[in-house]
């Protein structure tokens, strides 16, 4: 088995914030890729296209999990006065292990040609790079691709200006050209059929992402009066729940007993009466705690001392962060929409995203009964071994209709 793997989205995002739930099911495919023979990968870069082997797949894997980028660029970056910038560092120290590059306007059919093999399937995870050009020069060989969501479509609202016309772009190519797709839950499934209708949809497999066993171990529980919720900051999160959650709680309970509310997570776009809101809340600093991105150990002692995580979204494909506490043994509240239900199963309560009044009353619960009542789903988890192996096996079909 050949993959050609195409990271553009990962290497867009190394040295500029906290990985997503995106990039990091992104990374779980380069390690699934490095464990293949003769692995290549794809990226398009600032100044065209590269192809990296094993040996530069090896050094991407290392930049994502934190080592340190060199501290300058190489001459290249630097013609084009960006040889400072993470991307660009990144970028220059990718370069010295390319097989292969050609600049964006020309022979990019050409290197895939002389480099890839024609039996090789390319994989694209990352919602980037899917450009009728990158599609082409990859034909003949098996196209794959990942479709976290459609909510650039379906809530149009929760994103930037022009963002949904361009992902309606890309899903058009994907429909054009895969052999197939993955998506990470039924609703994600047939939310890209329901868009394709009428016309029909490449196939869609459901493969749920992974959890990563070994950073996530279970932890001692050492609750204390504190709530966590962990997510970019804009409006799509529904922090506004929460902050009128802990008005109420407030106002009910006094300074001495209302419960703490931690916020993990960079901020986001489009949320500036949010943000003014949070910058100038009265509990802000007391009661109500802006983090922002947190390192893995930081953010594990936050989940060691919370009562729950409290996941109010309005709209989720998939939704890492409350899998990822169930997996370290921290109870969950999550908005009640049918992705939750899926995923979630009975191991989460489920409350609606527009009710403060139930999210203020289970919490008060919560904090009285030191306890969520839910059993544990430790056996009962998505794992990247099941869903490499569903991967495998929708690589061996022969998929184009």
């Amino acid at each position: 088995m050949h993959i050609l793997l195409d990271v553009t989205r990962l290497v867009s995002r190394i040295g500029q914030s906290q990985l997503t739930g995106v990039d990091r099911v992104e990374r779980a495919y380069l390690d699934f890729a490095l464990g293949l023979p003769r692995p290549l990968f794809f990226y398009r870069s600032t100044r065209g296209y590269v192809l990296l082997g094993a040996e530069g797949g090896r050094a991407l894997a290392r930049f994502a999990d934190g080592e340190d980028l060199p501290a300058r660029g190489d001459i290249l970056s630097h013609l084009i006065w960006r040889g400072r910038h993470p991307r660009h560092r990144l970028q220059a120290a990718l370069r010295k292990f390319a097989l292969a590059r050609c600049p964006h306007f020309t022979g990019l059919s050409r290197m895939i040609s002389a480099h890839v093999p024609s039996e090789a399937v390319y994989l694209n995870v990352g919602h980037a790079n899917l450009s009728p050009a990158v599609f082409e020069a990859v034909q003949p060989r098996k196209v794959l691709v990942y479709v976290h969501d459609v909510i650039p479509l379906t809530h149009p609202q929760f994103t930037r200006a022009g963002i949904s016309a361009r992902f309606e772009q890309k899903l058009s190519q994907v429909g054009r050209y895969a052999d197939a797709i993955l998506t990470n839950s039924n609703v994600s499934k047939q939310a890209i059929c329901d868009w394709f209708y009428p016309n029909p949809s490449p196939p869609c497999h459901v493969l749920y992402p992974g959890l990563d066993h070994a950073k996530n171990l279970p932890l001692p529980r050492n609750p204390q009066r504190r709530f966590l919720m962990i997510g970019t900051i804009e409006p799509r999160k529904n922090h506004a729940l929460l902050l009128d959650t802990w008005d109420a709680l407030f106002a009910e309970m006094g300074p001495d007993d209302c419960p703490e509310l931690h916020l993990v997570g960079q901020r986001g776009w489009a949320a500036p009466d949010l943000l003014q809101r949070l910058d100038q809340h009265l509990l802000r600093n007391t009661k109500i705690f802006e983090h922002g991105a947190l390192p893995d150990a930081e953010l594990r002692d936050l989940m060691q001392s919370a009562n729950a995580l409290l996941f109010p979204s309005l709209a989720e494909g998939f939704g890492y962060p409350p899998l990822e506490a169930l997996q370290v043994g921290l109870p969950c509240i999550v908005s009640d929409l049918p992705v939750h239900r899926e995923v979630l199963k009975t191991y989460a309560i489920f409350l609606s995203p527009l009710d403060p009044q139930a999210w203020k009353t289970q919490i008060k619960e919560i904090l009285l009964s030191g306890s969520s009542g839910l059993a544990s789903p430790m056996d009962d988890l998505p794992n990247w071994k099941d869903h490499f192996r569903a991967v495998q096996a929708v690589i061996s079909d022969d998929v184009r209709e």
